[in-house]
């Protein structure tokens, strides 16, 4: 029997064949493995505000143990302009891919929204999670007559117009606070607004002013000095290092919504990259070691997850809203 001898040129042509179907179906494979892994790179967070500030130091602190857990880098950029909506705005015009996170605060959330301000739509934003919360005081002269928020209640009402509190410009959480306090007490207090937290409360410490609308991490010095009294807290929790004050809840009055800073991305991030982000958040805002170094550096650190954080902003917009007219800058 004659076995017929195949041709050489053929069987290379074959294997050749094989080899170039076998390195495709290996490279889409790969290829395939590959586009269902994330992250598989460098995340960036963009700071919506400059060097130094709470919202740059929180997100200094929380990024590493995020890129942990999402066992890739967060690399941070600043970009600060429009009260924080410049930062958004930018990170909304990259790919909505999972790869650009940013912080959210109040102005480019539901303040700049009441006011029009803001160069996208809140839809735009998907609110990750909360991070710190800064609590907010009213806060007088260690000498001044009133001790407690309720004499100045008394006071006001028996003298509407009279008194005076100082406090960062109006669209600020202190100007926020301030008013919706006001507004629910039912009293006439004179706003007298100031270029940032520091010359507000040298008006008060100069007698400029009878009261001064503040973060607390701002008066904590003062009031350790005992040149200051901390009289009501704007929210419903009051500051663990001053238990014996009030907050406005505890009066009887409406919360004010939080000076808060959270993270964001684009809405249009596919919904199992927002999950493992997500995830990685949550893991380290529960890290013992985040929590001591935010609180080392003098923020309240506060979790929300997308739901409660949700609900807040859009709380949030309800109550501006309500006291926008009052807000005039």
């Amino acid at each position: 029997m004659k076995v017929k001898k195949i041709d050489n040129g053929l069987m290379k042509g074959v294997l050749v064949l094989l080899t170039i179907i076998i390195s495709g179906i290996l490279t889409f494979n790969i290829s395939a493995k590959a586009a269902e892994v994330f992250p598989s790179g460098p995340v960036e967070f963009v700071v919506c505000y400059p060097p130094g500030g709470g919202a740059d130091v929180a997100a200094r602190i929380v990024m590493p143990a995020v890129g942990n857990y999402l066992g890739v880098p967060v690399s941070i950029v600043n970009k600060p302009g429009g009260e924080g909506s410049l930062g958004v705005s930018y990170s909304l015009n990259k790919k909505p891919d999972g790869y650009t996170l940013f912080g959210i605060h109040q102005f480019s959330t539901f303040v700049g929204a009441v006011f029009g301000q803001l160069p996208y739509d809140l839809k735009e934003i998907y609110p990750i999670c909360n991070w710190i919360d800064n609590l907010n005081i009213f806060a007088v002269q260690s000498s001044s007559p009133f001790k407690t928020f309720k004499d100045v209640v008394n006071y006001a009402k028996q003298n509407p117009g009279k008194l005076k509190y100082a406090l960062p410009t109006t669209r600020t959480s202190q100007g926020i606070g301030a008013e919706l306090l006001k507004s629910n007490a039912g009293v006439d207090i004179v706003p007298v607004p100031f270029k940032g937290s520091g010359p507000a409360m040298t008006a008060l410490l100069g007698g400029h002013a009878d009261l001064c609308s503040v973060p607390y991490a701002m008066a904590k010095p003062h009031i350790q000095a005992g040149t200051v009294r901390a009289l009501v807290v704007f929210g419903k929790r009051r500051v663990k290092e001053i238990p014996e004050v009030s907050s406005a809840v505890d009066l009887g009055y409406d919360e004010a919504p939080l000076a808060f800073a959270g993270a964001g991305c684009s809405a249009k991030v596919p919904k199992d990259r927002i999950e493992k982000i997500s995830l990685a958040f949550e893991k380290a805002m529960k890290d013992p070691k985040v929590l001591a170094q935010l609180e080392k550096s003098g923020l309240e650190p506060v979790y929300m997850d997308h739901e409660e954080f949700q609900k807040h902003i859009l709380e949030g917009f309800s109550k501006v809203n309500q006291i926008k007219d009052k807000l005039k800058e």
